[in-house]
């Protein structure tokens, strides 16, 4: 997530979507709907080049609407002291789901770090070190800051957050977590 500017000096608010995953999802929406209409091509078609429309129809709509859905999905959170509000959750065409959460259910900023490896056994490389920033709470926690590599960058927006909410910041970046992709 990226913080974004706030008119409201009692107010801080992060987003994230858009970016690689916005074309990644045009690319979803294409492919989508080339497979939704592939049997409207099939008459000229080598007979090896055929596609059953059982097959092609649905799972080419299916893909259209995941390609729809990740062009416009945008994951929010803002914080706003004035009300003493957490406000988490996502929006996309004029759709919500958010979720609030008072001030005092909240205990620390936290910095953990994340290892993330891609790619099949043959092919990988260095894993991928991230340091999330997250609000902690007893029953769980609400991400401001996802895919952060830099580790000083994790601990400025913690401090910043921190302040800002009157929370103390845990650091645990030095310590290794188990990875999230791990079987």
């Amino acid at each position: 997530m990226k913080r974004i500017e706030s008119s409201h000096p009692h107010r801080m608010e992060f987003e994230s979507g858009g970016g690689c995953s916005f074309f990644f999802s045009i690319g979803l929406l294409l492919v989508g709907l080339a497979g939704a209409t592939s049997p409207l091509w099939k008459e000229g078609a080598p007979s090896s080049m055929r596609v059953d429309v059982r097959f092609a129809v649905p799972l080419g709509i299916g893909m259209a609407v995941l390609g729809l859905i990740g062009i416009f999905v945008r994951m929010r959170v803002y914080i706003d002291k004035e009300a003493r509000v957490v406000v988490s959750g996502w929006h996309a065409l004029g759709l919500a789901k958010e979720k609030r959460r008072s001030f005092d259910e909240f205990t620390a900023v936290t910095i953990r770090r994340r290892e993330q490896s891609s790619g099949s056994e043959k092919m990988r490389g260095s894993p991928y070190i991230y340091y999330p920033v997250v609000l902690t709470a007893g029953d769980g926690e609400v991400q401001v800051g996802r895919y952060i590599s830099v580790p000083e960058e994790a601990r400025s927006l913690a401090r910043e957050v921190g302040e800002f909410m009157g929370l103390d910041v845990i650091d645990r970046s030095a310590e290794d977590e188990p990875s999230r992709d791990a079987p």
